[in-house]
């Protein structure tokens, strides 16, 4: 058996464009930058024809997923 790596995150990827240069922004960057990504991920997924639900595990993920469904 052999282990390899099989993924890498990229740092200069299209979702990082205009990446703060100074420490004290970088983390309200990343915050607008996940819930942007987040929000476009559930938007695309509740085009539907039916209706749709989530089912709720007590998490913070699906929490938040919920909520953005709201």
């Amino acid at each position: 058996m052999v282990t390899r790596k099989y993924w890498d995150i990229s740092t200069d990827g299209i979702y990082l464009k205009n990446k703060p240069k100074k420490s004290c922004k970088q983390i309200d960057f990343y915050k607008e930058k996940l819930y942007e990504l987040m929000e476009k991920a559930v938007l695309k997924r509740l085009i539907s024809d039916v209706q749709l639900g989530a089912f709720l595990s007590g998490g913070i993920d699906s929490s938040i997923i919920v909520g953005l469904m709201a």
